[in-house]
């Protein structure tokens, strides 16, 4: 098991998707603005901001239905969104190559 993550707790896992769906959220709610504020000030682009801000989450969610529950949720989808915006940029250079 990576350690960044640790198993989501028995509580978690017995109330299942309502808890999921509150955890998300008020990890939406604390975070969303710092997450989309580095992504836009990296790809300068609004839209791609707000699409990798929202790929980010995903991937929370992902993580959490897996039962990983990061230990530091911000700097996992601050981390998540930095590793998003590389590889967004990378592509984007390959397809300038075509």
């Amino acid at each position: 098991m990576s350690p960044a993550f640790e198993p989501v707790p028995i509580a978690v896992q017995t109330v299942g998707a309502e808890r999921l769906e509150a955890f998300v959220i008020a990890s939406y709610e604390r975070h969303e603005a710092e997450i989309h504020g580095l992504l836009l000030a990296v790809t300068r682009d609004p839209e791609a901001a707000a699409d990798l801000t929202q790929e980010a989450f995903v991937r929370l969610i992902e993580q959490l239905r897996r039962g990983r529950t990061p230990d530091n949720v911000g700097g996992w989808l601050y981390r998540t969104a930095s590793n998003l915006a590389i590889s967004r940029g990378r592509r984007a250079t390959v397809a300038r190559r075509l």
